[in-house]
């Protein structure tokens, strides 16, 4: 520091605030990942006088969706979206068996949307609330456990097929949704409501002449 910042803030506590990102290497679950962070400092330039150095373990998630009917798992596409219900965070499509996952998560909310249903199915008109809560032990330090909330809803099951699930040792809350056959009305003013409206118009005319 300059001279004339020590002489105004001499005695005063110095924050230093990095960020860090979390790469594909990162592992879930309860192995966590340790994490070192080192400050050396001196009172003469040239000669490191002090170091300090601190090590911790960081815990990440992950939100897995399984998609299923009774006659198969076709395909789907799912938005992964911020707290806010806004912000993207990432895009992924289900696999040959219904499954998708994103990966290296930390703990907070989350918002699962569905953009793309399977042929003949719908698609799914609300977001699903994912909330992953990391426990702590009594030092208030993760332990690398989490509870699950689903829609404000806490889901205990740990096992179980097509059913929504935590699973503490790998990290992971599964999301269980089944496909529905069906269809999506399309937006106001596209041709195939506008179709709609004039087949009920000719419905209630027919009724009206025959009384």
């Amino acid at each position: 520091f300059a001279e004339d910042f020590i002489k105004e803030n001499g005695g005063q506590p110095i924050i230093v605030t990095y960020e860090a990102q979390v790469t594909e290497k990162a592992k879930q679950g309860q192995e966590g990942n340790q994490n070192a962070a080192s400050l050396q400092y001196n009172h003469k330039a040239g000669e490191i006088t002090n170091s300090e150095k601190a090590i911790v373990k960081v815990y990440s998630f992950g939100i897995q969706v399984e998609k299923f009917t009774n006659e198969g798992k076709p395909q789907a596409d799912f938005t992964l979206l911020a707290a806010d219900g806004k912000e993207v965070l990432n895009n992924a499509s289900t696999d040959d068996k219904g499954i998708l996952n994103f990966h290296n998560l930390d703990a907070g909310t989350y918002y699962l949307k569905e953009t793309k249903s399977p042929t003949g199915y719908t698609l799914l008109a609300e977001l699903i609330k994912v909330e992953i809560i990391a426990d702590v032990d009594s030092a208030k330090k993760a332990t690398g456990s989490f509870t699950l909330k689903v829609n404000d809803k806490e889901i205990t099951d740990t096992s179980g097929t097509f059913i929504t699930k935590l699973d503490n040792d790998r990290g992971i809350a599964s999301i269980a949704i089944e496909n529905h056959k069906g269809f999506t009305l399309p937006s106001t003013g596209g041709t195939g409501i506008t179709l709609f409206l004039v087949i009920a118009s000719v419905g209630i005319l027919v009724i009206s002449m025959g009384m």
